[in-house]
């Protein structure tokens, strides 16, 4: 699978890469998709970022704070169907994102993709 890459940012220079999605499991027949958004950007990055995408009518979108570092991230991510991970280039170690996804492999909580804020460009 290839990584998708859109020019701008969230609060900064550089490109988004955007990890493929899982679009065949995400489905529900009685409303609104509910996706977390949950990583290393601040509130405000996170916000900017989520505002600058479209939604279709089916989703339900919510900017998580950071599920290593917040207890009030617990509650918001359990009451979501996906979880998208957000995290930002030259912040983000191996070892955090690892410890990101057992902790929602143990809360049973899917996750949809990535995405990776500050990518260098690729010419």
């Amino acid at each position: 699978r290839e990584m998708e890459t859109e020019a701008g940012e969230a609060g900064g220079s550089g490109d988004v890469a955007v990890g493929p999605g899982r679009r065949d499991t995400v489905a529900r027949g009685d409303g609104a998709v509910k996706l977390a958004f949950t990583g290393n950007l601040t509130p405000e990055e996170m916000d900017r970022l989520l505002s600058t995408m479209e939604w279709d009518k089916g989703c339900s979108v919510q900017s998580v704070p950071d599920i290593l570092g917040d207890p009030a991230a617990v509650p918001a991510v359990m009451g979501a169907d996906y979880v998208v991970l957000v995290e930002r280039q030259e912040r983000s170690t191996y070892t955090q994102i690892e410890r990101e996804l057992e902790q929602l492999a143990a809360w049973k909580k899917k996750v949809l993709g990535f995405i990776v804020v500050g990518v260098d460009a690729v010419p």
